[in-house]
């Protein structure tokens, strides 16, 4: 009994499977509290290559915040500064192996000690930017507009007002910030300067080192991948305006509940079924702060 349908071709159907590993760049061996764009991430791939592997997958590499899990970043546009490889650094006369070695990431190389890792690993990256700013790159922070992106220059800007205020999440803040407006903005962007550009050197070193890794090839074509994060704290400034949220919005933050309730607003579909909102750019440049405080990638800006 035929189905009216063909037979599919068994040699196309071959050619078609694929096959890898999902590691996460945190699981691999390192002497500095936690896997990273380091040696040891290189050999991996040449493990995957000599086993017949086509794909390394990932878990997200964006910035962790309370809890240190991967799918609760600070943001989607900005990756995780623990994944930076301190002997890199080294090599770049930015950090000595002392300084490296000298740092407390724990006693058991086995386990990822995140306290100790956030105590140790954010002195030495202050360091190394320092000695960035004095080195041939010292105007990195004046590049950082062509070298990261609109969305990624705002988490570095969004991190150093929430040192500012004690790492208090964002609708903690003094409300002139809070709802952005452009006086504090300016205000904000121009006294913190050094510490948005520490932000930004950290993200010039993750894109640099992250890109040259996704350059080795696997099996004829590059194999590396990845998946977003499918959910952000509140105190992200990715954070998404979901239904769920509703009315936790409407108690914390009334001003962006009532923009965010806009009637020209059509939902699109996203990645982890949550809804994404686009609407136009006329009506949320009403919004305090203007469009900078809004991005549409995948879920949208709340800060």
């Amino acid at each position: 009994m035929s189905s009216g349908m063909e037979a599919p071709d068994i040699k196309e159907m071959d050619g078609m499977r694929e096959c890898g590993m999902l590691l996460p760049i945190a699981s691999l061996p390192s002497r500095y509290g936690i896997g990273a764009f380091s040696k040891e991430a290189y050999e991996f791939v040449d493990q995957l290559k000599a086993a017949g592997q086509q794909y390394w997958q990932i878990l997200p590499l964006g910035p962790t915040g309370f809890g240190d899990s991967p799918y609760q970043s600070f943001s989607a546009f900005a990756g995780n500064p623990y994944f930076i490889d301190l002997e890199k650094l080294t090599e770049e006369g930015l950090l000595t192996k002392d300084e490296c070695e000298e740092a407390d990431f724990g006693y058991n190389e086995q386990d990822i000690d995140y306290e100790k890792l956030y105590e140790s690993r954010f002195p030495l990256l202050r360091k190394a930017y320092q000695r960035w700013k004095r080195g041939p790159e010292g105007e990195g922070h004046f590049q950082a507009e062509e070298l990261l992106g609109r969305e990624t220059r705002e988490y570095c800007f969004y991190m150093a007002v929430k040192n500012f205020f004690g790492s208090g999440s964002w609708n903690l803040w003094d409300e002139d910030i809070r709802l952005r407006k452009p006086e504090a903005v300016l205000e904000y962007r121009q006294k913190l300067s050094d510490e948005i550009g520490f932000y930004e050197f950290q993200q010039i070193m993750f894109n640099r080192q992250w890109e040259a890794l996704k350059a080795m090839p696997m099996t004829g074509e590059s194999g590396l991948s990845g998946i977003f994060p499918s959910m952000w704290p509140l105190t992200a400034p990715t954070a998404g305006l979901i239904r769920s949220c509703s009315s936790l919005m409407r108690t914390i933050c009334p001003v962006l509940w009532q923009a965010a309730r806009r009637t020209d607003f059509q939902p699109q579909a996203s990645c982890g079924g949550i809804p994404s909102t686009t609407g136009s750019t006329t009506e949320r440049r009403n919004m305090h702060g203007g469009w900078s405080g809004w991005s549409t990638a995948s879920v949208s800006m709340i800060w």
